[in-house]
């Protein structure tokens, strides 16, 4: 189903708005695909090579202090993937993710991290941007799309589960290496 402007209806019921009817390209400013809910209110983007100053808007979404010189290697690199949420054309949330490859496999998306900022909760952002994760992946290659969470975070489990993340059940662990220092055995 198309209206005019550029919004096509996919067979999910999920509206598509591309500018000037252009697929997806990385690299342009705002060239990726403008996805709306069904929240009119909220729509994701796929973030592209200059976009580093669009990023920086969603410093409240992150961990830490958004790095100039770090989005912008982030951003160069096309197996690297940032997908941003809105709501009312206001920052809401972002996903990160890498693509992941292997002699032995086909290629894989890690989604590396997702976050919703308090305002923007509850209203479809964090699925939102899972299935244009999803979306992007398929449009890469990748066979599958993985994330880590912790079996006792509830709100991470529901969300991965609601959008049609399997557990394998299994409990994972994770080591870390601190690469800032070295250590007398190396």
């Amino acid at each position: 189903m198309s209206e005019p402007g550029g919004l096509h209806q996919s067979h999910a019921g999920a509206w598509t708005c591309t500018r000037g009817h252009q697929p997806f390209q990385r690299g342009g400013r705002f060239a990726s695909l403008l996805r709306m809910t069904a929240d009119p209110e909220v729509r994701v983007q796929r973030v592209g090579r200059t976009d580093e100053v669009e990023v920086a808007r969603f410093q409240d979404a992150f961990d830490n202090e958004v790095i100039s010189e770090e989005t912008k290697r982030f951003l160069a690199d096309d197996r690297h993937h940032l997908v941003l949420g809105y709501v009312h054309d206001r920052p809401a949330g972002f996903a990160s993710a890498v693509e992941v490859f292997h002699p032995d496999k086909r290629c894989e998306l890690f989604l590396n991290e997702i976050a919703v900022m308090e305002g923007g909760r509850r209203r479809g952002v964090a699925r939102a941007l899972i299935h244009e994760l999803k979306r992007l992946g398929r449009e890469r290659g990748c066979v599958s799309m993985w994330v880590l969470t912790d079996e006792g975070n509830e709100p991470a489990m529901g969300l991965y589960r609601s959008t049609g993340g399997r557990w394998d059940g299994v409990p994972s662990v994770m080591f870390e290496y601190d690469l800032t220092t070295v250590e007398p055995t190396e």
